[in-house]
């Protein structure tokens, strides 16, 4: 309907993050112009900036290894954890700038202002109740200035030599409820694998399941519990090919 109407650039908000399964993104990426996240720091996990790092890799991968947006963000504490800290200073730039580095080539915020009633009262924004004397908007203007800096970068791509499959249909399944054990949960694992990869200084590709693999040294494939022979055949001929797979229980 959108491009009967109009030849605009079609996006809109995915959710890639841990406490989002509902959809499955490498049905509906391809759909899209423009791939965009919204991603907010967790702090109900034990990591947030490795979810955070996880997060954008996945969205990178959801944009064929291109330029993506980060639609949204917050610049302190949100309005629905049951805990919502406040970013210590540095900590928006920092997180910000980790999406940079993995390709987003916008770096968006929700809220502009601070609204004054309703249900994100307590919400964030570039503009916070305390106007413009505050450190959140002192932190604002500077992360703008740096991003102005960072210009030369746009249109450039991250080269990675590491893969790591997911996909969200694997996780609903590996999550069912008659599965081994549930001391367990498939994402947790993802992302341990994920943040060991990180530790070591890789840079990390996710890709779906029966991606092309050739470009890699090393593929990971943590807890594929649903996966089809024919991407399986996929990992199999990459090893053949001389690369290395690591794969894990389940």
């Amino acid at each position: 309907v959108l491009r009967r109407h109009s030849s605009v650039p079609v996006t809109t908000n995915f959710m890639v993050t841990a406490h989002i399964r509902n959809l499955d993104y490498w049905q509906w990426a391809p759909e899209m112009d423009v791939v965009a996240n919204d991603h907010y720091l967790d702090n109900r996990l034990a990591d947030p900036t490795a979810e955070l790092a996880f997060a954008s890799d996945l969205t990178r991968g959801l944009a064929g290894g291109g330029a993506w947006l980060l639609m949204e963000q917050s610049t302190g504490a949100v309005n629905w954890q049951p805990y919502n800290l406040a970013k210590a200073p540095g900590e928006m730039t920092r997180n910000s700038l980790t999406h940079v580095a993995k390709g987003a080539e916008a770096i968006c915020f929700f809220q502009w202002l601070a609204s004054l009633q309703g249900s994100e009262k307590f919400h964030s924004a570039l503009l916070p109740h305390a106007g413009t004397d505050s450190d959140v908007w002192r932190e604002v203007v500077e992360l703008g200035g740096t991003l102005d800096r960072l210009d030369e970068i746009t249109g450039t791509r991250v080269q990675a030599d590491v893969a790591l499959l997911f996909s969200w249909e694997n996780w609903w399944a590996a999550d069912g409820e008659s599965r081994p054990t549930h001391a367990i949960d498939h994402l947790s694992q993802v992302h341990a694998v994920h943040a060991s990869l990180r530790r070591l200084g890789h840079t990390v590709d996710v890709v779906r399941p029966g991606a092309d693999l050739s470009a890699y040294r090393l593929v990971v494939v943590p807890n594929l519990y649903l996966v089809r022979d024919s991407e399986a055949a996929v990992v199999s001929d990459f090893v053949a090919a001389g690369g290395h797979a690591v794969v894990t229980f389940f």
